[in-house]
C-alpha cells in the first residue's frame, strides 16, 4: 500500500491485495482511494474504485464511512 497526504484533512491511497489461492478467491485486487477526514483520525468518509487483476467485468466504485479509534 501506499498513502500520500497532501493536507491533514485528506489523503489518498493505493493498494494491491493479493492471496495464494487464485482459483478459489479470484486474482489480486487493485484499489486507489481517497479519504476526508470529518473528525481528524476518527470518522472518514472513503470513495474507492477496485478492479480485480485479469477480470473483464470492469470497475467497483465504493463510498462509505469509516470510524476509527473505537475504545470500549
Amino acid at each position: 500500500a501506499l498513502v500520500a497526504t497532501p493536507s491533514e484533512q485528506f489523503m489518498l491511497f493505493a493498494e494491491t491485495q493479493t492471496n495464494d489461492r487464485r482459483s478459489l478467491f479470484g486474482g489480486a485486487v487493485n484499489t486507489i482511494g481517497a479519504r476526508w477526514w470529518l473528525i481528524k483520525d476518527r470518522l472518514g468518509l472513503d470513495l474507492t474504485a477496485s478492479r480485480t487483476a485479469g477480470d473483464s467485468n470492469g470497475t467497483t466504485w465504493t463510498a462509505g464511512f469509516g470510524w476509527y479509534g473505537i475504545a470500549f
